[in-house]
C-alpha cells in the first residue's frame, strides 16, 4: 500500500515478537501504540526492534478528547530507557494535543505529535498558523 511505516497495539494480539517480524520482513519501519492503560514495562522488551512508541494520552476510539496529563510519565519514561540503552525509537504522541500540551510533550522530548481536531476544527485559513503553533 506504499506505507513506510506501521504502527500496532500489543495489547490486541499476544505475538508481537512475531508482528513486529513480519513488518520488518515487508521493508517497512515498526510502531508501537500505547493505550492508556497499557505500561511502559509491557513494551520493554521489544524497544530495541522497534522504531516508534506511540504514547495515546487518550483512550483510542474518538476525537476531540482531553489530553491525560499522567501519560507524560510514560514520555519521561521511555526517553529514559532510549539514552540509558543508547536506542533509536522516536517517541509519538497522539490525543488532546494542542498548543500547551504539545509544548509540555516536546519538553519531555517527544519528537512527533499527532494533532487532529486542534488543527481542523479551526478552518483551512488557519491550518497553518496552527501547525507552526506546535513546533
Amino acid at each position: 500500500a506504499g506505507s513506510d511505516i506501521i504502527s500496532f497495539h500489543p495489547d490486541a494480539d499476544k505475538n508481537s515478537k512475531d508482528i513486529i517480524k513480519q513488518i520488518k520482513s515487508n521493508n517497512c519501519k515498526v510502531g508501537i501504540a500505547i493505550h492508556p492503560n497499557v505500561k511502559i514495562n509491557d513494551i520493554k522488551q521489544f524497544l530495541e526492534d522497534i522504531d516508534c512508541v506511540i504514547v495515546m494520552t487518550v483512550v483510542p476510539g474518538f476525537g476531540g478528547q482531553k489530553f491525560m496529563h499522567s501519560e507524560i510519565n510514560k514520555i519521561v519514561e521511555l526517553d529514559n530507557i532510549k539514552k540509558q540503552r543508547n536506542l533509536n525509537f522516536e517517541i509519538e504522541v497522539d490525543g488532546g494535543i494542542n498548543k500547551e500540551t504539545g509544548k509540555l510533550c516536546r519538553e519531555k522530548n517527544a519528537n512527533i505529535l499527532v494533532a487532529g481536531s486542534y488543527i481542523f476544527s479551526s478552518g483551512k485559513e488557519n491550518y497553518k498558523q496552527m501547525i507552526d503553533s506546535l513546533r
